[in-house]
Parts: structure tokens; C-alpha cells; sequence
């Protein structure tokens, strides 16, 4: 609603500034942004051990986490040996240490927060408390669930009560969701809830045809589906096969 005012400053470190108020610098930080309703703002913040270590909490096996390279150059060439961990920010409060952190993002109604995150290793362990190619760690609004697969892609429905997952099994692409998991196929396009979130669809390919899925069950095959489909109480998309143009309308209910 252009309301608020955000950005990230570098300065030997780097620290986001919110509304005219500098928060805590950090190694380095990543994917800043408000919510949908422009009322929380979030980022990925990067940072040494000295954090993780501090006020008596042990890190546990700290050799066992890779140096990250910093964005500053003077900061790369004097701590390229320091293991480093990242944290999400939210409205300016840390969340625990993580490895690795990715696919941040707010659910629609702004009132949601997701993110992947990669566990630091545990203090008996000396290699990573999980795979990260085998398994996932989702913390959703602060809560941590574990998946037993990779998951590289997240959707939320407009209300932000569903959560659909695309994950990755080896040279395949699956969608998880309503704890059912779909067809594997070569690749997944787009995917999105119906504004009312009782349904879900995706593009997805075979070979070298594409299906457009709904509730996941597949259409008709063709050889290119156009942009991203319209959602009202149909699913309308433009799409290619044979050399003929169609004009594809799913009735949902």
C-alpha cells in the first residue's frame, strides 16, 4: 500500500533499515520483504558463530558447517575459514540458527510465514542433522515439521490455510499436498490455488507433453500451454497441440 519504507544498506556489513529504523548488522542479508498487507517484513540474515555460541548455548558441532562466502571483499579475505549460520528476521526478532535457510515467503492474507531451513549439526553428529537432498526441515509461523523429501518450491492459498509443496525425487518433480503426494513428472511450471482455495492446479510435463493438473488429476495432453491460467469458478488457458490453438475451460465444481 506504499504505507512503509524498507531497504538494505551495506556498509562493511550489511542491516536493513525499516521505517527510518536500523536494525542489527549481519554478514550479509538476503531476500527482504513486507507481507501482503504490509504489516510484518521479513528477511534471511547471515551471521558468524560468535552468534550461534553466545550467552552459553552450545553449537554443537560447528566444523561440521562450510564457510559461506561474504558479500563484502575485505570481510571474504579475513573470514573465509569462519563457519557462519543464517537466521530469519521477523518484524526484527531472530529466529533460531540454521545451515542454510531459502523459500521464504508470506502466505497472501500476510498473516503466514514459511521458510526451508537446513539444520545445523547436533553436538553427537559430526556430519549434518539432515540431508538436505533426502529430507526437509518447513517451519511454518515457528514451527518446525519435518519431510522425508527435498522440498524446492512452496504455495500458499489466498486465506493462507493450505500449503501445497513441490518436492524433488531424484530426477523427478512431485506436488505434496492435503498430505497426499502426486504423479512424479520430468517438470512442474506454475502452480496456484483457486482464490477460494478449494482447489489446486499446475502445469506439468511428460516428455515432451504438457498437462495442465487440477486437484491432481490431468487434462488432455499438449504440446505448449500459454501463460498462467485464470481462475474464476472455471480454469480458462490457452494451449497448443498439433498445430491447432485451443481455448480450454475446466469447470471446477
Amino acid at each position: 500500500d506504499g504505507r512503509r519504507f524498507g531497504y538494505v544498506a551495506v556498509s562493511g556489513r550489511s542491516y536493513a533499515i525499516v521505517d527510518g529504523k536500523k536494525g542489527k548488522s549481519y554478514y550479509s542479508i538476503e531476500h527482504f520483504q513486507f507481507s501482503p498487507d504490509g504489516k510484518h517484513f521479513a528477511y534471511i540474515a547471515e551471521t558468524g558463530i560468535e552468534a550461534i555460541t553466545g550467552a552459553g548455548k552450545s553449537a554443537g558441532n560447528l566444523n561440521a558447517v562450510k564457510p559461506t562466502a561474504r558479500d563484502n571483499e575485505s570481510e571474504r579475505e579475513e573470514d573465509t575459514s569462519e563457519p557462519t549460520a543464517q537466521t530469519v528476521i521477523l518484524d526484527g526478532k531472530e529466529s533460531r540458527m540454521y545451515r542454510d535457510i531459502s523459500l521464504l515467503k508470506f502466505s497472501p492474507n500476510g498473516q503466514h510465514l514459511v521458510y526451508k531451513a537446513n539444520p545445523l549439526p547436533d553436538a553427537a553428529h559430526t556430519t549434518l542433522a539432515d540431508d538436505e537432498h533426502q529430507s526437509s526441515t518447513i517451519v511454518l509461523d515457528g514451527v518446525e515439521r519435518q519431510f522425508d523429501f527435498n522440498v524446492v518450491n512452496i504455495e500458499f492459498s489466498a486465506d493462507g490455510r493450505k500449503i501445497a509443496y513441490q518436492i524433488a525425487n531424484e530426477s523427478k518433480i512431485q506436488i505434496f499436498i492435503n498430505g497426499q503426494t502426486g504423479k512424479a513428472y520430468d517438470e512442474i511450471g506454475w502452480m496456484k490455488f483457486s482464490p477460494d482455495g478449494r482447489h489446486f492446479c499446475y502445469l506439468a510435463r511428460e516428455g515432451e507433453k504438457w498437462y495442465v493438473v487440477v486437484d491432481q488429476d490431468a487434462g488432455k495432453a499438449y504440446t505448449k500451454v500459454f501463460g498462467t491460467p485464470a481462475f474464476t469458478d472455471t480454469l480458462n488457458y490457452i494451449a497448443l497441440r498439433d498445430g491447432k490453438l485451443y481455448s480450454v475451460t475446466n469447470q471446477l465444481d
